[in-house]
């Protein structure tokens, strides 16, 4: 078995005289892991998790590293209950399974705190431990809160607040989709460099994870693409992508 069979979901074997087995494909097929609500068994051995994982959906290595934190990257759509109720369901086998003792949360605020009247950062520092939502989707935070991770805010109020005031007529920037805001882009910044931050200033080891809508976490995917994410988080990390069947853009 070659390395990168390692990171595959796990398929029976072939019996003699059989059809070889179509290689894996990221996309959505019949039988492919985002399309069923069954568990898939992946193994992480080259990130450091011996233990299989068997998660709802699919499972996309991003970047891979030993002896450094492993972000499981859980990307959501707020709007799909089922999204979000499948994630939480990922997350617990993932801090059993996979020593996830950290879970940042897009719904809740942290990090370095944003002036939005200056649009500069100030220099206080939000430890993310405040109970109270800055969104209306705490439901991810609230169940994961029974875990034994620590669960913690990512979130820059500032920015948010001052991305809300320039959507707020008509939820389109200057004709542009909202997603298009400058500041979605720095916010995705400011949530993976505060989810790393969090972890030191916590003295916590192990494993992390970012819970965030899709467009973040596609931002973060496309640094790991373009060699950037190591100077944007301002540590070194391994990155895995993890989407539930229930997603959709």
């Amino acid at each position: 078995m070659s390395d990168t069979d390692n990171l595959c979901p796990q398929r029976p074997e072939q019996s003699p005289g059989s059809p070889s087995p179509r290689p894996k494909a990221l996309s959505a097929m019949p039988d492919s892991p985002e399309s069923t609500t069954e568990p898939v068994e992946y193994r992480l051995q080259e990130c450091g998790i011996e233990e299989p994982i068997k998660v709802l959906g699919l499972l996309t290595p991003l970047l891979i590293g030993r002896a450094m934190p492993v972000v499981f990257l859980i990307e959501e759509n707020h709007s799909i209950c089922e999204c979000i109720k499948q994630n939480i369901v990922n997350a617990q086998v993932l801090v059993q399974k996979a020593q996830v003792t950290l879970i940042g949360v897009e719904s809740h605020q942290g990090g370095r705190q944003w002036d939005d009247y200056s649009g500069k950062y100030k220099d206080t520092f939000d430890m993310g431990e405040n109970l109270e939502p800055v969104n209306d989707s705490p439901k991810f935070a609230n169940s994961m809160r029974s875990s034994r991770a620590k669960v913690l805010g990512v979130e820059c109020l500032g920015m948010l607040n001052q991305e809300q005031c320039d959507l707020a007529t008509d939820d389109l920037w200057k004709g542009k989709p909202a997603k298009e805001h400058p500041f979605n882009q720095q916010r995705s910044e400011h949530f993976v460099r505060t989810l790393l931050e969090l972890r030191s200033r916590h003295h916590l080891t192990g494993n992390l994870i970012l819970n965030a809508g899709g467009d973040h976490i596609s931002h973060i995917a496309s640094w790991i693409n373009d060699g950037t994410i190591e100077r944007r988080a301002r540590q070194k990390a391994t990155y895995v992508r993890v989407r539930s069947p229930a997603y959709r853009d």
